[in-house]
């Protein structure tokens, strides 16, 4: 997961159906996804940063084993919101099956598919 060096701050998030660790690198907030379910509460976990002026987010997606339709939208909606804010949201670490749904989906058009965390946070420069 990087060099654990520079982390800043991390701390976890209790959501719905989803485990977050939520941590701030560098210049990025990295939310890595640590539960099988849906992301519903992706934004609630955005929107405090975007608030203090944070401007690039990744969520670390290397734990998923799969991601369901829920969970997809609530990547695309966190990723949209997050521009509408002058944010740049990136996903990493993608495993081979997410990789693949996300190629079917055709999000290659809206994410790099083959990031890993550390390029995802020099991407965000």
């Amino acid at each position: 997961m990087g060099n654990v060096a520079n982390w800043q701050r991390e701390k976890r998030l209790n959501i719905p159906g989803a485990a977050l660790q939520v941590a701030e690198r560098e210049h990025a907030v990295v939310l890595t996804v640590t539960g099988e379910a849906g992301l519903a509460g992706l934004w609630k976990s955005l929107e405090p940063f975007i608030e203090t002026g944070k401007k690039g987010f990744v969520i670390d997606l290397g734990q998923m084993r799969y991601l369901n339709s829920t969970s997809i939208a609530a990547i695309l909606t966190a990723r949209n919101r997050a521009t509408a804010h002058g944010c740049r949201l990136v996903v990493a670490n993608l495993t081979d099956s997410i990789r693949s749904v996300f190629r079917i989906l055709k999000l290659e058009r809206l994410f790099d598919l083959e990031l890993g965390l550390d390029a995802a946070v020099q991407a965000l420069r």
